[in-house]
């Protein structure tokens, strides 16, 4: 006889993180959801019973990476801002702890016991640094800094980050100006925007590309993630379910303006 453990619904999308994040173990297995508003990981029994809820609050869960020999589970989430991945670990005694910066972007590989994982970290002004840990969250070795790419493009203009509203909601983005920038004169903007449900332009990781060089050039580059955009909750995303086009087109009308307005 077959029959359903857990049965997950939504009044929009049900993310494909939620299937990526399935894991099965002997005695129970781990889901994401965000049926609570905000994707977060929950236990559940084979009997089809929900366990225990292991993480909560006004954030995503990204990634759920599996549990160790200890009883430690280990995650991904945005708890620290949409435009951040922080990398955490809910020990034996359910207590949270963060094991990558506050900002910046942090992901992992585990070794299958995860007695080790290799960790990836960036930000804005840091091109990737791939470090080897334990499962203590020893450093055991730098893999690699990338010390020859910081150099080399340690002039370039950068990312700075900003909020703005729309609707009385704030948005996140990112403008880079030119190389010595000056207030009192008026530059071309080009404004960059993806804005598809689930996706993210607006991210505090190493990231060169075209917009870089237009900087250079002596065009101010900006980009804001409006709504239907990840990391910030189910409502958040789920918006522009059935309505593309149109509170996106209302956020980037309302990022032009602010952008407008600067200085």
């Amino acid at each position: 006889i077959v029959k359903s453990l857990y049965v997950d619904e939504s009044k929009s999308w049900i993310d494909e993180i939620c299937y990526n994040n399935i894991k099965f173990y002997p005695e129970f297995f781990i889901i994401s959801s965000s049926k609570s508003g905000y994707n977060h990981l929950y236990k559940y029994a084979y009997t089809g019973v929900e366990l225990e809820q292991l993480t909560s609050g006004e954030y995503d869960v990204i990634n759920y990476y599996g549990i160790d020999e200890e009883g430690s589970h280990y995650y991904q989430s945005t708890k620290t801002g949409a435009i951040n991945r922080v990398i955490s670990k809910i020990d034996k005694k359910k207590k949270q702890i963060d094991i990558t910066p506050a900002q910046g972007f942090s992901s992992a590989n585990f070794s299958p016991t995860l007695n080790y994982y290799m960790l990836n970290y960036s930000n804005v002004t840091t091109p990737p640094t791939y470090t080897l840990y334990n499962s203590k969250n020893e450093k055991i070795r730098i893999a690699e800094n990338n010390s020859r790419i910081s150099d080399r493009y340690a002039k370039l203009p950068k990312r700075e980050f900003f909020e703005m509203e729309s609707n009385e909601l704030k948005l996140n983005g990112y403008i880079i100006k030119p190389l010595n920038f000056d207030s009192s004169r008026k530059y071309p903007v080009v404004m960059t925007l993806y804005n598809g449900p689930s996706s993210q332009s607006v991210l505090n990781k190493w990231s060169i590309d075209w917009e870089n060089y237009f900087a250079t050039q002596g065009y101010i580059v900006a980009c804001v993630d409006g709504r239907g955009t990840a990391g910030r909750g189910l409502d958040f995303k789920s918006v522009v379910y059935k309505n593309l086009g149109t509170y996106e087109t209302i956020d980037q009308l309302a990022a032009a303006d602010y952008i407008s307005s600067l200085p």
